[in-house]
């Protein structure tokens, strides 16, 4: 069998079920959006906002400020180098944040 023999595929077949399927997948994926409860969507704002640039230069802003103010000591510092309430509140903050970007 020949190239001229093989009858030609035309691109609307191929476009139709293109849509068709494309369609099916967003009626696909509106059915489970709908369908999923506060701690998924709550869970998904989460990861979404800790994996942010803005949530990372707030908190690595936030750090600096932290040890800056401890380091300098113009006043009462509270937490002296090596910072062991900073690490607390560090492993705080991950051992809640780590089982939401698991469940997301």
């Amino acid at each position: 069998m020949s190239l001229e023999d093989m009858p030609m595929i035309t691109s609307a077949p191929i476009n139709s079920l293109s849509r068709h399927n494309v369609e099916l997948i967003a009626r696909m994926e509106a059915a489970s959006e709908q369908s999923r409860t506060f701690g998924e969507r709550f869970a998904d704002f989460v990861v979404v906002w800790v994996g942010s640039w803005t949530f990372l230069i707030i908190q690595s802003f936030l750090l600096v400020i932290w040890m800056i103010l401890n380091v300098v000591a113009w006043w009462n510092p509270w937490d002296l180098y090596p910072f062991i309430l900073l690490n607390l509140v560090l492993s705080f903050e991950a051992a809640f944040a780590t089982p939401v970007i698991l469940m997301s």
